[in-house]
């Protein structure tokens, strides 16, 4: 009995065997696609070229409504800009009003205003404004700017003109500085101008002493009497004939000049008496004159 089972259980793996094997043969089957290739002939018609043409009246319509077109999306993209525009400086401003440094140069009342102004636009923006263009956008935003320029101007003062005065000053000593020095360097610049130059120098000392001690009369939220951008512009007509007077160019040496043309008229004389004594000699039959020259040249 355990011999037959062994057969049984022989038998058994040789079929697996078999079957395994005829598994891997079906797997190793390749299956290839073979393409057919087969020709046929196309009926043309001929058709006539001028039924397709357009009409010049339907090229000019249509060029027409291009140029439409384009103007539209041109305006719609304007329209765009100007809204941003607008809801960035409302947005901008609003912030602006909430700033210590703004607070200082303006009035409670005034703030009060502009904020109640820029809210006003911001619900026009969002509603009536969702549909406006670009000209009706631009002209909500100056009004806004114009309301808020007051403020705008005496903040830049009081951050900016402090140096502005500083650094004045400091150019005006320097000019004068370098005009007392060039009266010993440069003795060719006429005195006149060097002293009219520092008169200028001190003129706009006394000015700018002036104009700031008015200005610190006035309250912060005041409009200013004394702005940088004046300051600056009348330095700058100084600066300009200063650098004008640095160019002076130096006259060049007459001694040396008059010197020289004396030589050359010297050389010139000789040249021609030379010429003359030599024409004369040849008149008389006479040899030129041969050079001497001594024992003493020769060593």
């Amino acid at each position: 009995e355990e011999g037959e089972k062994k057969k049984k259980k022989k038998k058994v793996s040789v079929e697996e065997e078999m079957e395994n094997e005829e598994w891997e043969e079906i797997e190793k089957v390749v299956t290839k696609k073979r393409l057919r290739q087969e020709s046929f002939a196309l009926n043309a018609t001929s058709v006539n070229t001028g039924d397709l043409s357009v009409s010049a009246e339907s090229l000019k319509l249509k060029a027409l409504r291009l140029k439409k077109l384009k103007q539209a999306d041109e305006e719609r993209k304007l329209a765009e800009e100007a809204k941003n525009k607008l809801e960035t400086f409302i947005l901008q401003t609003m912030t602006m009003c909430n700033d210590e440094d703004v607070e200082a140069v303006s009035t409670e009342e005034e703030r009060e205003k502009i904020k109640a102004e820029l809210m006003d636009a911001e619900d026009w923006l969002y509603s009536d404004g969702e549909n406006a263009n670009h000209s009706e956008c631009t002209i909500k935003n100056l009004e806004l700017e114009q309301l808020y320029e007051p403020v705008a101007i005496r903040l830049h003062e009081m951050l900016e003109r402090p140096d502005t005065i500083k650094n004045t000053y400091k150019k005006l000593e320097e000019y004068k500085d370098a005009m007392t020095s060039w009266e010993e360097k440069k003795p060719w610049i006429p005195v006149g101008r060097l002293q009219n130059a520092t008169k200028d120098c001190e003129e706009m000392e006394a000015w700018l002493k002036e104009q700031v001690e008015a200005q610190s009369a006035l309250k912060p939220f005041e409009d200013p009497i004394l702005k940088s951008s004046d300051i600056e512009q009348r330095l700058k007509v100084i600066t300009k004939e200063i650098r004008l007077i640095q160019k002076t160019p130096k006259p060049k040496d007459k001694k040396k000049k008059v010197d020289g043309e004396a030589a050359a008229d010297a050389n010139s004389t000789a040249k021609a008496n030379a010429t003359a004594e030599g024409a004369k000699g040849e008149e008389k039959g006479e040899e030129p004159k041969k050079e001497e020259i001594s024992h003493d040249e020769l060593r």
